[in-house]
């Protein structure tokens, strides 16, 4: 039983592909990480309900984004470059974990995310260390 052609063009795309990945990092995703909603109401925090807290890792660096619950059309972002990690801290609960990242400066400029879900905090801990 012979293949059609198509099924024979992607099986070679496919194995050309694996032979010639390309460069190292062209396979960089941008990946984005929220606390937990149910976690800010355990905390009390109704303004981490409607508006969670996010962290995004891209190319160049982290980037914290958090919304002010009163004009919610500001948002407060920091960024850290990955040449400037000085150190994550992965704090471990019952329920959520709280990861912390502190730059070169110290810990008046550190990004804090707390209320993640322990699978997405280990992955937050271990593609951070996989990059720096």
């Amino acid at each position: 039983m012979s293949e059609s052609p198509n099924a024979l063009l992607s099986r070679d795309l496919l194995k050309d592909r694996m032979k010639n990945p390309g460069p190292k990092n062209h396979s960089w995703v941008n990946i984005s990480f929220y606390s937990s909603r149910l976690a800010s109401l355990a905390r009390g925090r109704w303004s981490g309900f409607f508006f969670p807290r996010s962290i995004h890792l891209g190319n160049d660096g982290i980037t914290t984004q958090k919304t002010n619950p009163l004009r919610f059309w500001e948002k407060e972002e920091e960024h850290i470059a990955y040449k400037r990690i000085f150190g994550i801290k992965h704090k471990k609960g019952l329920v959520w974990d709280a990861v912390t990242i502190t730059s070169a400066a110290g810990d008046a400029n550190a990004l804090t995310l707390k209320g993640l879900p322990k699978s997405q905090a280990r992955l937050l801990v271990h593609t951070i260390q996989k990059k720096i």
